[in-house]
């Protein structure tokens, strides 16, 4: 019986350890064609809030210092996430966006998909974290 015990206590701890793991996702944004303002990096983990504006999981925003930057996002649980990035060169906190609604500050998606019309799926730009990870992405307009 003691036994028993001790090896289902022993199993769950083990479990728990398991689903407790965390991983780093480092993101390099590369292509940046001047210094002027900051890079925005988004993360998101819910498919429906993917690319919305203020529905990320996570952000990050930092100084661009020269044709590319990397952030890290630290202590993420095993998922899938998905990265939206835009270049703010005027620093005014806001991707802007023409008459018909699309940006005219360089952007970019994970998996470095570019979008034809509208906003990618999270499905195509989605990484799955089940271990430290380093994703590149391609500013562009």
């Amino acid at each position: 019986m003691k036994l028993s015990i001790s090896f289902l206590l022993l199993f769950l701890l083990n479990i728990l350890s398991v689903q407790s793991q965390t991983y780093n996702l480092t993101v390099t944004i590369t292509n940046l064609t001047n210094t002027n303002g900051q890079v925005e990096v988004g993360l998101y983990r819910t498919p429906s809030n993917f690319a919305k504006v203020g529905l990320t999981y996570l952000k990050i925003r930092t100084k661009v210092t020269g044709n590319q930057v990397s952030v890290i996002f630290k202590n993420l649980a095993v998922d899938d996430y998905g990265v939206c990035v835009y270049h703010d060169v005027n620093n005014n906190n806001q991707c802007d966006r023409n008459f018909f609604g699309l940006p005219t500050e360089p952007y970019g998606f994970s998996n470095n998909v570019r979008p034809s019309f509208s906003v990618p799926s999270f499905e195509s730009c989605s990484v799955y974290l089940n271990k430290n990870k380093s994703i590149s992405i391609r500013n562009s307009f």
